[in-house]
């Protein structure tokens, strides 16, 4: 062992690496090694600082022990020695607590374009759990660390921050109560304890809190079915942004297609650009889309939105029976130029498969045109037709 200790401060970074893994490979007591591994975190080649993380990760509870100097490097200059100890600080889970004041600082002190060493400190928060969820809410509240980022972390940690953020979601600033309300989506169903309080905040005074809870509750999935009935009356909200995020809700919460049909017909006469966006995708995302949709997809699809158009050609590929009005439509579409429309419709032929022979020409000169992601998806298209499709 004390060879291998000499040799991880050898010139030559291969021998320092091939001391490292040889001497975590030992199976000499933790104490003897460990000041040597953590002195190797710091070396100044990646691939011997990899090995060192990944022979520390392998002693075991006797990891906790080295948590002073693991909370020394976390501070360093270097953010890829201080990412390697937010990997193994977050590693040791509840027990690593201590380090939660200084993982904060460091996520502040980082710049919002670094995403890779924000990501790496949120991951050992939400690691450590529960103890680090005051520290996250009061960061949310002073504004000291950006959204997505508290999001992510307090979703990650999951119900077991819930108490303290259904708290927080009666907070007087309306950024932070629409913060905690899209941190409670994150955790999908396994929010389900939080869908009375979603209803109630879809009553908030403020649009961004109300479509955060909207989006939440839709996240929850099938388990906020009571929501139903709060959904639906935050249709007629006056924000569009509320009602675009409740009609998304109401069919993620899986909602019957035939109750919910009527209801989406009804929304895609929204006057909003955004309102009839999220009619016609949730309409798409009903199993099955009901017959009786074909005329008013045929007609989205002569908006001018390009985005509106892609989402009603894949909702109408998803109709098991097209009605003779559907290919032609398709097909007209097929027309654009934009190149995601196009997309969208090939998509829809695949989908209809052997019923939409008839678009066997025209896709036949699309596989000819210069976008290869079009032609790729017109290729599959012809596969999905079948055999008729063979002379093609």
């Amino acid at each position: 062992v004390p060879v291998m200790i000499e040799a991880c401060m050898d010139s030559d970074k291969e021998v320092r690496a091939a001391a490292v893994a040889a001497l975590a490979a030992s199976g000499a007591e933790a104490k003897s090694v460990l000041p040597t591994l953590i002195a190797a975190l710091r070396d100044a080649d990646e691939s011997v600082r990899k090995i060192a993380v990944n022979a520390m990760l392998g002693l075991g509870p006797a990891l906790k022990t080295s948590m002073p100097a693991l909370i020394e490097l976390l501070q360093d200059k270097d953010p890829a020695i201080s990412r390697s100890a937010a990997h193994l600080i977050g590693r040791m889970g509840p027990a690593a607590r201590d380090a939660v004041p200084v993982l904060l600082d460091r996520i502040k002190a980082s710049s919002p374009d670094a995403d890779a060493a924000g990501a790496g400190y949120s991951d050992a928060l939400r690691r450590i759990g529960p103890a680090a969820v005051p520290s996250l809410i009061e960061a949310m509240k002073t504004g000291s660390i950006q959204p997505p980022l508290l999001i992510t972390t307090l979703g990650g940690i999951g119900p077991e921050a819930l108490p303290a953020l259904l708290e927080t979601l009666r907070d007087d600033q309306a950024r932070v109560r629409a913060t905690v309300a899209e941190a409670i989506g994150q955790m999908g169903s396994k929010a389900a304890p939080a869908v009375e309080a979603l209803c109630d905040t879809l009553r908030d005074k403020e649009p961004e809190v109300r479509a955060a809870a909207a989006c939440a509750l839709g996240q929850i999935g099938p388990s906020a079915r009571p929501a139903a009935e709060p959904l639906a009356e935050a249709l007629k909200d006056t924000a569009p942004q509320v009602r675009a995020a409740a009609v998304s809700a109401l069919v993620a919460t899986g909602l019957d297609p035939e109750q919910a049909a009527p209801v989406l017909f009804s929304a895609m006469e929204d006057k909003d650009l955004l309102v009839r966006r999220a009619s016609v995708n949730a309409l798409g995302k009903l199993d099955p889309v009901p017959a009786d949709a074909a005329p008013v997809l045929v007609a989205a699809l002569k908006e001018n939105d390009a985005t509106l158009r892609a989402y009603a050609a894949r909702a109408l590929g998803r109709i098991k029976q097209p009605s003779k009005e559907t290919i032609p439509a398709l097909l007209s579409a097929l027309k654009s130029s934009d190149g995601a429309v196009r997309e969208a419709v090939l998509e829809a032929i695949a989908d209809l498969g052997p019923a939409a022979k008839d678009a066997i020409p025209d896709i036949a000169r699309v596989v000819t045109g210069s976008d290869k992601a079009v032609q790729t998806r017109a290729v599959s298209a012809l596969r999905a037709i079948g055999p008729a499709a063979e002379s093609a």
